[in-house]
């Protein structure tokens, strides 16, 4: 583990490891790691959306089609700085992510059952469309995390970290 350490940070270095084994079991990481290879093996990529909720780490599985970058960045720099996430969800699951009370949520979001908001897929009722943004801090300059729903604006706020919570799998090399 730590070659050459003192006693302290060999003991510190193995209470790290089983706090992150028992994170991996308890998080049910890997189902969900499968679940990420196998989208990579059908679309191209899979991931995991890690989250610090409720006072414990929350992993998700991300379905390939609800991530979105600017492919024109991508293919210009080999990265992105800036990443979506649309996301349909129960309103009430979105009200205690921000917070808020499901019944106030609902009457400030344009929810129609039925609505083709994402060009293909209908929204039901009691549903509705979370998109959240992060613009990646670089080069000393802030980013920022942005949240809302069919109208309405959930969370705006700097973002300091130069990563984004996501864990992206590519079964073969990214073509942009």
């Amino acid at each position: 583990i730590c070659r050459g350490a003192n006693f302290k940070r060999k003991r510190a270095a193995k209470k790290l490891d089983k706090f992150l084994w028992g994170t991996t079991v308890n998080t049910n990481h890997f189902a969900k790691a499968k679940n990420a290879f196998k989208c990579a093996l059908t679309y191209g990529f899979g991931g995991i959306r890690f989250c610090y909720e409720d006072g414990a780490i929350e992993e998700d599985p991300i379905f390939p089609d609800d991530i979105l970058v600017d492919q024109r960045e991508v293919s210009a720099t080999g990265r992105y700085s800036h990443l979506f996430h649309r996301r349909v969800l129960p309103v009430e699951r979105v009200a205690h992510m921000f917070n808020l009370e499901a019944a106030e949520l609902m009457a400030d979001t344009q929810v129609v059952s039925g609505v083709d908001a994402m060009g293909y897929r209908a929204i039901g009722k009691g549903w509705v469309l979370l998109v959240e943004g992060w613009l990646k801090a670089e080069d000393g300059m802030p980013g920022r995390y942005v949240a809302a729903t069919n109208g309405r604006l959930l969370k705006d706020e700097a973002w300091t970290e130069e990563w984004v919570p996501f864990v992206f799998y590519h079964y073969n090399e990214p073509i942009s």
